[in-house]
Protein backbone atom coordinates (compact mmCIF):
# COMPACT_ATOMS: atom_id res chain seq x y z
CA UNK A 1 0.00 0.00 0.00
CA UNK A 2 1.27 3.44 -0.85
CA UNK A 3 1.40 6.54 1.29
CA UNK A 4 -1.14 8.34 -0.87
CA UNK A 5 -3.63 5.50 -0.25
CA UNK A 6 -3.02 5.71 3.50
CA UNK A 7 -3.38 9.48 3.32
CA UNK A 8 -6.78 9.19 1.64
CA UNK A 9 -7.87 6.61 4.26
CA UNK A 10 -6.85 9.02 7.02
CA UNK A 11 -8.85 11.77 5.33
CA UNK A 12 -11.88 9.45 5.22
CA UNK A 13 -11.41 8.55 8.89
CA UNK A 14 -11.24 12.20 9.93
CA UNK A 15 -14.38 12.93 7.91
CA UNK A 16 -16.13 10.00 9.61
CA UNK A 17 -15.09 11.29 13.03
CA UNK A 18 -16.28 14.78 12.17
CA UNK A 19 -19.62 13.38 11.02
CA UNK A 20 -20.03 11.30 14.19
CA UNK A 21 -19.15 14.24 16.44
CA UNK A 22 -21.57 16.46 14.51
CA UNK A 23 -24.35 13.90 14.87
CA UNK A 24 -23.70 13.66 18.60
CA UNK A 25 -23.83 17.43 19.03
CA UNK A 26 -26.82 18.06 16.78
CA UNK A 27 -28.98 14.92 16.98
CA UNK A 28 -27.86 13.23 20.16
CA UNK A 29 -26.12 10.07 21.29
CA UNK A 30 -28.44 7.63 19.48
CA UNK A 31 -27.76 9.14 16.06
CA UNK A 32 -23.98 8.99 16.66
CA UNK A 33 -24.25 5.44 17.98
CA UNK A 34 -25.92 4.30 14.75
CA UNK A 35 -22.90 5.50 12.76
CA UNK A 36 -20.49 3.91 15.23
CA UNK A 37 -22.29 0.55 15.01
CA UNK A 38 -21.72 0.41 11.24
CA UNK A 39 -17.99 -0.16 12.06
CA UNK A 40 -17.04 2.18 9.23
CA UNK A 41 -14.56 4.01 11.48
CA UNK A 42 -13.09 0.78 12.83
CA UNK A 43 -12.74 -0.65 9.33
CA UNK A 44 -10.94 2.51 8.16
CA UNK A 45 -8.56 2.32 11.13
CA UNK A 46 -7.89 -1.37 10.40
CA UNK A 47 -7.03 -0.49 6.80
CA UNK A 48 -4.77 2.35 7.94
CA UNK A 49 -2.95 0.09 10.40
CA UNK A 50 -2.62 -2.62 7.76
CA UNK A 51 -1.17 -0.15 5.26
CA UNK A 52 1.33 1.19 7.78
CA UNK A 53 2.34 -2.35 8.74
CA UNK A 54 2.86 -3.20 5.06
CA UNK A 55 5.11 -0.18 4.57
CA UNK A 56 7.07 -1.06 7.72
CA UNK A 57 7.58 -4.61 6.46
CA UNK A 58 8.75 -3.34 3.07
CA UNK A 59 11.24 -1.05 4.82
CA UNK A 60 12.51 -3.92 6.99
CA UNK A 61 13.09 -6.10 3.93
CA UNK A 62 14.93 -3.26 2.21
CA UNK A 63 17.04 -2.65 5.31
CA UNK A 64 17.93 -6.34 5.54
CA UNK A 65 19.01 -6.33 1.89
CA UNK A 66 21.18 -3.28 2.52
CA UNK A 67 22.76 -4.95 5.56
CA UNK A 68 23.61 -8.05 3.50
CA UNK A 69 25.09 -5.88 0.74
CA UNK A 70 27.12 -3.87 3.27
CA UNK A 71 28.52 -7.05 4.85
CA UNK A 72 29.46 -8.43 1.43
CA UNK A 73 31.15 -5.15 0.56
CA UNK A 74 33.07 -5.21 3.87
CA UNK A 75 34.28 -8.75 3.19
CA UNK A 76 35.41 -7.78 -0.32
CA UNK A 77 37.24 -4.77 1.09
CA UNK A 78 39.01 -6.86 3.72
CA UNK A 79 40.06 -9.49 1.16
CA UNK A 80 41.32 -6.80 -1.19
CA UNK A 81 43.25 -5.14 1.63
CA UNK A 82 44.78 -8.47 2.71
CA UNK A 83 45.89 -9.21 -0.85
CA UNK A 84 47.35 -5.70 -1.18
CA UNK A 85 49.32 -6.11 2.06
CA UNK A 86 50.68 -9.50 1.01
CA UNK A 87 51.66 -8.17 -2.42
CA UNK A 88 53.36 -5.19 -0.79
CA UNK A 89 55.49 -7.51 1.36
CA UNK A 90 56.36 -9.66 -1.66
CA UNK A 91 57.36 -6.62 -3.70
CA UNK A 92 59.42 -5.16 -0.85
CA UNK A 93 61.15 -8.47 -0.21
CA UNK A 94 61.89 -8.92 -3.90
CA UNK A 95 63.25 -5.39 -4.13
CA UNK A 96 65.35 -5.76 -0.98
CA UNK A 97 66.70 -9.15 -2.07
CA UNK A 98 67.39 -7.88 -5.58
CA UNK A 99 69.20 -4.81 -4.25
CA UNK A 100 71.37 -6.88 -1.90
CA UNK A 101 72.24 -9.30 -4.71
CA UNK A 102 73.18 -6.42 -6.97
CA UNK A 103 75.45 -4.94 -4.31
CA UNK A 104 77.15 -8.29 -3.62
CA UNK A 105 77.59 -8.87 -7.36
CA UNK A 106 79.14 -5.41 -7.78
CA UNK A 107 81.59 -6.12 -4.95
CA UNK A 108 82.40 -9.49 -6.51
CA UNK A 109 83.14 -7.87 -9.88
CA UNK A 110 85.30 -5.23 -8.24
CA UNK A 111 87.23 -7.91 -6.40
CA UNK A 112 87.74 -9.92 -9.57
CA UNK A 113 89.00 -6.93 -11.45
CA UNK A 114 91.50 -5.99 -8.77
CA UNK A 115 90.22 -2.40 -8.63
CA UNK A 116 88.75 -2.79 -5.18
CA UNK A 117 90.73 -2.09 -2.02
CA UNK A 118 88.47 -4.38 -0.12
CA UNK A 119 89.79 -7.55 1.32
CA UNK A 120 88.13 -9.95 -1.06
Amino acid sequence: MRLDTISSLITEKLAELKKTIGLRKNQGFEAALQVIETNQGKNLMDEIRSGIKEIENDRKVLLQQQVVEAKASAVKTMVTLAIAIILSFVILRTYATGTARAQFYSIYLLCQSGVSRWHC
